[in-house]
């Protein structure tokens, strides 16, 4: 991986939010293409790691900053991304049958 040289020695999570975008191509070359939705809470927008290495493909985000997240608007086969300090995260521990964890950021999906 190119990037690892440059990103990781500096800054290790930022590596990790790489990490998570790589995750999320592995996921959908298995699984096919869903929808990907990044929960944003109003913290650091980590997810721009992830949109930038993912260029061609959307990710809808939902800005929870201002009212809350409905769960139920998730469908079984979305891809959700959360930050690790998320107070969604117990929710979707619960509604998602995988997560994958790295640097500032949080995947979940379902096989």
């Amino acid at each position: 991986m190119v990037c690892k040289p440059y990103v990781y020695i500096g800054n290790s999570y930022g590596y990790g939010d790489v990490q998570i975008a790589d995750k999320l191509k592995e996921v959908l070359a298995i699984e096919g293409e869903e929808r990907i939705i990044h929960i944003y809470e109003g913290d650091t927008p980590y997810i721009e790691q992830v949109q930038f290495r993912m260029r061609d493909k959307k990710i809808e985000i939902w800005d929870a900053r201002e009212s809350d997240i409905d769960p139920g608007k998730l469908q079984e086969n979305d891809k959700l991304i959360l930050g690790t300090e998320s107070k969604y995260r117990e929710i979707f521990d619960k509604q998602f049958e995988k997560s994958w964890e790295a640097g500032h950021l949080l995947l979940y999906y379902n096989s």
